[in-house]
């Protein structure tokens, strides 16, 4: 299926759910700024505390508990993200499947067990990209170097300096184009654990490595289409439509791929 095609199917699937579909991604939001209010409400109360009235043994209790508060509260915050993230991609699965109560898919990634593997894959896919992008961007990192400890250890020549910093830009947009390609290689990952949710997480990342084999550069392509509603999300409004479109193309494109 050409890509026009996908971006045509994908309408046919959110006709009449592009507010159901948006309303997702800003409850979690919605959701995030409760939790950071809070956070910062319980940081301020404990801080005066802290500051004013204890001392000892239960100065150190009380910044313990502030400790495990903030440790846990971030950690339950990623999980559910994750979850959301997940259960998001089961929605719009569920739709280009043309199922009934898809957002009985999206609820089901709620349960605490799945929310967690879900956080376990999302995790290692950011250490995996991590990874990646420390290794593109050393060349980087080393000129940066380079200019800084010439420009402390006896100034730098205005020409040179210049020459670096080209330099340095012009291999940040190399890094930046092999780590966008290297790390579509898990593009499929997310959508193996939601058509299979009993699937490991290793498995996932191995099958989709594997399926992307010579398929690399078509989920390249894809991602550039989209290029221009991205930017056109910068006027705000466009985002509303965006982002369930894009979504929906996104699981059109990797069934493909699965198959």
């Amino acid at each position: 299926m050409l890509f026009n095609e996908i971006q045509k199917t994908a309408l046919t699937n959110n006709k009449n759910k592009y507010i159901k579909s948006i309303l997702i991604p800003f409850s979690a939001l919605l959701i995030t700024v409760i939790i950071t209010v809070i956070t910062y409400l319980f940081k301020e109360v404990t801080g005066a505390y802290i500051n004013d009235n204890l001392s000892g043994n239960y100065l150190l209790a009380l910044r313990g508990g502030r400790c495990l508060y903030f440790i846990s509260a971030g950690i339950l915050a990623y999980v559910f993200f994750c979850a959301v993230t997940t259960g998001e991609e089961a929605l719009y699965s569920g739709r280009a499947e043309r199922k009934k109560y898809c957002f009985r898919r999206f609820m089901y990634w709620m349960k605490p067990t799945l929310s967690l593997k879900a956080a376990g894959l999302h995790f290692i896919l950011f250490t995996l990209k991590t990874f990646w992008t420390i290794i593109f961007f050393i060349p980087v990192i080393a000129v940066v170097f380079v200019i800084i400890a010439t420009a402390f250890s006896g100034g730098i020549e205005l020409y040179l300096f210049i020459s670096l910093c080209i330099g340095a830009l012009i291999l940040s947009v190399i890094g930046f184009t092999f780590r966008f390609i290297i790390i579509q290689r898990y593009f499929l990952a997310n959508y193996l654990l939601v058509s299979n949710p009993d699937i490991g997480i290793v498995q996932c990342i191995k099958q989709s490595i594997n399926l992307l084999e010579g398929h690399i550069f078509t989920v390249v392509k894809f991602k550039l289409s989209f290029l221009p509603h991205i930017l056109a999300c910068l006027l705000i409004l466009p985002v509303f439509f965006v982002y369930p479109h894009y979504k929906q193309s996104r699981t059109i494109i990797a069934k493909q791929l699965i198959v």
